[in-house]
């Protein structure tokens, strides 16, 4: 039996030439987003609209595509109004009076199953149950074009957002610097 030892140099990654450090990069560009990325994002979020809208939902329930699809949603009743003076008090200015006292009397009853679709065509809808006993069809429209503005769109921009910013260049490098990796002068990782 022989052993052979060889000898590797090893290199931080800046000092790798800008063609390697390049490759690097890209074979490790979805290096921060492999695990559950968005759960600071969702939770923030939905922290937020327990705050100032009495709405909570179960983060763990979120699904969304960020690529050509562009969609997030709260599937089954993940959603839901817990603080009915909050949600009147920020559904109010948008939604007709009697739709308010209604929700605000308990005569109707919002679950929320939202559906954000924010794709190329620039569709953007929410799907939402209404159960009501007063028979008041034009609940739906306004509570859905609020949910779009105020709970969906800016969650989705954000969890868009993040994931660009968490792939970018700049936040591979970080990441591979500040976990002190080490390199062959091919770019593999030592």
């Amino acid at each position: 039996m022989k052993t052979i030892t060889k000898k590797i140099k090893v290199y931080e990654f800046e000092e790798l030439p800008e063609d390697i450090q390049e490759r690097i990069i890209n074979n490790h560009r979805y290096t921060n987003v492999s695990d559950e990325w968005w759960d600071g994002v969702v939770d923030s979020h939905i922290s937020d609209w327990k705050e100032k809208y009495g709405i909570n939902a179960k983060s763990l329930k979120v699904c969304f595509s960020l690529d050509r699809n562009q969609y997030l949603y709260f599937p089954g009743n993940y959603i839901w109004v817990e603080d009915v003076k909050k949600f009147v008090k920020a559904i109010e200015s948008v939604v007709p009076t009697k739709v308010v006292k209604a929700i605000r009397d308990g005569d109707v009853i919002v679950s929320l199953d939202v559906r954000y679709y924010g794709g190329g065509d620039g569709k953007q809808i929410a799907s939402y149950e209404v159960y009501n006993t007063l028979d008041l069809p034009e609940t739906g429209k306004e509570i859905t074009d609020w949910m779009n503005e105020s709970l969906l769109r800016p969650l989705w921009k954000e969890l868009n957002d993040s994931y660009y910013l968490e792939t970018s260049d700049e936040a591979i490098k970080g990441a591979l610097c500040d976990n002190e990796y080490t390199f062959d002068e091919e770019g593999n990782i030592i």
